[in-house]
């Protein structure tokens, strides 16, 4: 809507340092291929600040060599072809069962299709990037850790919009965003201490494979998998 209104290029207030949007293919390309890099197009401080209040060090919240560190540690175990055929074959029982529990309540009428996808979003993270199945689908309901990341994002969101969220943010929110990261944290922490799955087989997901490079410290593992699930 907002590009409708103003054209391929737009000034957004985002906190302390207005963002520009654009959305013209050629600004894009020249952003993100022919320069390419975060040392031209560096983040405003503000905005790495909030960001690692959830994110830690994790690829979102870095730039310059830090994030070519990580991109360097994370893009073979998704991007190259290999890696691309792992998470068809782990994802294919996912969607499959989605499917079922889809027909399955269609039954009764109407399906909102949204509350689902959360399901399916989160199911798909836990199996690709944490070896790790939350059953959210079969159960019908948000699992723990869906609840902290929508708790965590909202709050996220508001701080990112409001200067002044520190003096405004009420105490219960706080501790609400504290506790959800813990849950987060937790999550991330048992990803990494399991490495086989429940059936006794190696761990194929991107967490195990990763960690498994001695590329990353234990923490930058842990921020990297909160980025995963938060995106």
């Amino acid at each position: 809507q907002l590009h409708e209104q103003y054209g391929d290029v737009f000034i957004l207030p985002l906190g302390e340092v207005p963002l520009v949007v654009t959305r013209h293919p050629k600004q894009i390309s020249s952003i993100l291929v022919e320069l390419g890099d975060t040392h031209d197009f560096p983040r405003p401080p503000n905005v790495i600040a909030n960001v690692q209040t959830l994110f830690g060090r994790a690829l979102i919240g870095l730039d310059g060599e830090e994030h070519s560190k990580a991109r360097t540690a994370l893009n073979p175990h998704f991007f190259a072809p290999a890696s691309l055929r792992r998470m068809h074959a782990q994802a294919a029982p996912v969607v499959a069962e989605l499917v079922d529990k889809l027909g399955e309540v269609a039954g009764a009428g109407a399906v909102e299709t949204y509350f689902f996808e959360e399901l399916l979003s989160i199911e798909l993270v836990g199996v690709l990037n944490l070896g790790h199945r939350f059953n959210g689908i079969k159960a019908g309901q948000y699992p723990l850790v869906l609840q902290s990341l929508r708790l965590v994002d909202r709050l996220f969101l508001g701080r990112a919009m409001n200067n002044k969220w520190r003096e405004q943010e009420k105490e219960t929110d706080t501790m609400a965003f504290d506790v959800s990261k813990g849950v987060l944290a937790a999550c991330f922490q048992a990803s990494l201490d399991g490495a086989k799955t429940e059936a006794g087989k190696e761990r194929t997901d991107s967490a195990a494979l990763i960690w498994r490079d001695q590329k990353l410290t234990e923490t930058e593992m842990v921020n990297q998998l909160t980025g995963f699930m938060a995106g």
